[in-house]
């Protein structure tokens, strides 16, 4: 059972990747599919999801060490401001950063989510999803 809930979260992830976009960020989101595929690991592993879950609230909490926002906050501001351009400069924490500047620290928050779920893949010799449609591959 455990296998199967982790293949589907690890589909979610990737689905929702995919279909994230500028202008309807879902970082939150992936967050949360990563944590419930580190939940999802057998028991025996708790060592490892503890691990996992550490790395996971650690990106949710402040995103960038550089920006120490949570999450979810930097995703709000994204959605609304980035009607006005990527040039767009933005004060958060008595600091002035442009708003091209939350999406370079966002994409590495996801870089390393995506790096969290492809590790727990591989662990268990997981299929990922190579196309849209039903196809899928062994991971490693």
């Amino acid at each position: 059972m455990a296998m199967s809930l982790m293949q589907f979260h690890l589909h979610n992830f990737f689905h929702t990747l995919i279909n994230s976009n500028f202008n309807f960020p879902m970082y939150t989101k992936l967050c949360r599919i990563a944590e419930a595929m580190a939940y999802s690991q057998p028991i025996e592993e708790e060592e490892h999801v503890a691990e996992c879950i550490n790395k996971i609230n650690k990106i949710n909490n402040s995103t960038h060490p550089e920006l120490d926002i949570n999450l979810s906050i930097v995703e709000a501001v994204i959605i609304k401001n980035n009607q006005y351009g990527l040039d767009k400069t933005i004060d958060i924490n008595n600091r002035s950063i442009k708003l091209s500047m939350l999406y370079l620290y966002v994409d590495e928050a996801v870089k390393q989510l995506t790096k969290i779920v492809m590790d727990i893949a591989r662990k268990y010799s997981l299929e990922i999803p190579i196309q849209s449609g039903t196809s899928s591959s062994k991971v490693w």
